[in-house]
């Protein structure tokens, strides 16, 4: 559907916020009622603009979502009891399931959940600016347009894209920006996103290098990369799936493990418990393990300065890949 199309029906449902986002058209949801406390206090609906066809549409407040406008109304329709004048009704929803969420703080503001429907075109676009945290943390330009780094206006967020070893955006993550006030939710990743199934940097790897770096968040990856000439790669926290290790056994015959120096927290294991057991999984796959030192004060090689990385990897015999 059209632009101009999508926001006329958007004012009949007299939706709130309505804006573009990439290929989108953002706004409050239409099945408000069904949000916790009956308001979409985040504008969490988003509707494809696709001149030549029809537009999917996600509401990632609600759960609901759909292939195709008429799907939209026909819900509208029956869950609501809503028409919309000179909008044909479907009742009938062309067999299109959905799962309606119980009330959730999991809530995003621009962009559909689908990754097929959201390309690096919309990146492009709407992501360009960067913010100064990334810029504090170290990442030089040249880092920022190698991991197509940018910072989401409406969320707030930094804005990172995930890419598989094919260079096909399969989905993302948003991050907190460090003097953000509100840390409750540090990181959220694109609806139907599975962590397990992937590795972060996977794209950058260079397979004639048979050695691999591994880590669990976005800014060892990035320190790794800054110092040193190496293949790097997160596991998205502390999660680790089979299709992610069967990766690495494919193409490494070597893994470095950076532990984290996180303390233990409530609900969670410390980073080196949780590195135990990545070094007893890769062994069992025949792949060779080693381990770098967590130093007191830091949590991560991420918040290493990168004179006291260039000093540890030397010391660990990598002194040929500092860059």
């Amino acid at each position: 559907m059209e632009e101009n199309r999508i926001r006329q029906l958007l004012e009949l449902l007299q939706t709130r916020s309505i804006k573009p986002s990439g290929n989108n058209i953002t706004s409050s949801c239409p099945f408000e009622k069904f949000h916790k406390d009956g308001k979409d206090s985040k504008p969490s609906f988003a509707i494809q603009v696709n001149a030549s066809g029809d537009s999917a549409w996600n509401c990632f407040g609600c759960g609901r979502k759909g292939k195709t406008i008429k799907t939209l109304l026909g819900l509208l329709h029956k869950d609501c009891g809503i028409r919309v004048p000179g909008f044909d009704v479907e009742v009938k929803l062309e067999n299109e399931e959905f799962s309606p969420r119980k009330h959730t703080k999991f809530s995003y503001t621009n962009l559909t959940s689908d990754s097929r429907i959201f390309s690096i075109s919309d990146y492009k676009k709407c992501f360009q600016e960067i913010p100064q945290y990334v810029l504090d943390r170290g990442l030089t330009q040249e880092q920022i347009k190698k991991f197509r780094i940018g910072y989401n206006s409406v969320s707030l967020r930094m804005f990172i894209p995930i890419f598989d070893q094919r260079d096909q955006m399969v989905g993302y993550s948003e991050r907190t920006l460090g003097y953000d006030a509100d840390k409750k939710v540090k990181y959220k990743f694109s609806f139907g996103f599975k962590k397990v199934n992937f590795l972060y940097g996977e794209w950058t790897w260079d397979l004639t290098d048979d050695v691999l770096f591994l880590s669990e968040g976005y800014f060892d990856v990035y320190a790794l990369d800054r110092v040193m000439k190496c293949n790097a790669a997160g596991f998205f926290g502390t999660g680790v799936g089979d299709k992610q290790l069967l990766r690495v056994k494919r193409n490494f015959k070597k893994v470095v493990i950076c532990p984290h120096n996180d303390k233990l927290a409530e609900g969670r294991r410390a980073g080196v418990s949780i590195a135990t057991d990545w070094v007893h999984m890769l062994e069992h796959l025949g792949v060779v393990v080693e381990i770098m030192p967590v130093i007191n004060g830091y949590s991560d090689v991420g918040d290493w300065p990168d004179s006291l990385l260039r000093r540890v990897l030397e010391k660990m015999g990598y002194g040929d890949r500092l860059r």
